[in-house]
């Protein structure tokens, strides 16, 4: 009875443990946004986007919303992602 009780207790604390490690990742790897609002760069959480922004992409960025392209010679973007 010992034992069991022992393995619930250590079952629900490495639960517990994982847990938070994912919300700190989930944190960590939230979008971000680079984006122009009154003449200013800024980088923004991508959730405090709105219509008529203006987003900066580099190479190697994550596109956080739809966007139209009014500067720049081509984009090519990797929808794989998208398919899953």
């Amino acid at each position: 009875m010992a034992l069991l009780a022992m393995n619930g207790i250590l079952g629900f604390w490495e639960e517990h443990k994982a847990k938070n490690v994912i919300e700190f990742l989930k944190q960590k790897m939230a979008l971000k946004a680079r984006i122009l609002r009154n003449g200013e760069w800024k980088i923004i959480s991508a959730k405090d986007l709105v219509p008529g922004d203006i987003i900066g992409l580099r190479m190697g960025n994550i596109v956080p919303a739809d966007v139209k392209l009014i500067d720049g010679d081509y984009l090519m973007i990797d929808e794989s992602a998208l398919t899953c």
